[in-house]
């Protein structure tokens, strides 16, 4: 993390505090978020972005490329996600 060593063990934080930084695994968490026009949404989805979803997906996409060798999004069943939707993960 910018140190003479590596950090060890489990790192929390936000994937903008994450930004520029590489680790061997990222577990990314979705949950969900209530807004007042549109019921609960995806978390991955930030307010007041639009179809397609640019800034959102941007935003993903820096959390996963954290990871050196893989990434685990921690995703349940509802809300859906549309970002994720129609992939495997």
């Amino acid at each position: 993390m910018g140190g003479a060593e590596d950090s060890r063990g489990v790192q929390i934080m936000t994937i903008h505090k994450a930004k520029g930084k590489q680790f061997d695994g990222v577990i990314i968490v979705r949950g969900g978020r209530f807004d007042e026009k549109l019921g609960l949404m995806s978390s991955f989805v930030w307010p007041d972005d639009t179809h397609p979803f640019n800034r959102s997906r941007r935003i993903l996409r820096v959390g996963i490329t954290r990871a050196k060798t893989h990434t685990m999004i921690l995703y349940p069943m509802f809300p859906t996600c549309i970002i994720t939707s129609g992939y495997s993960l």
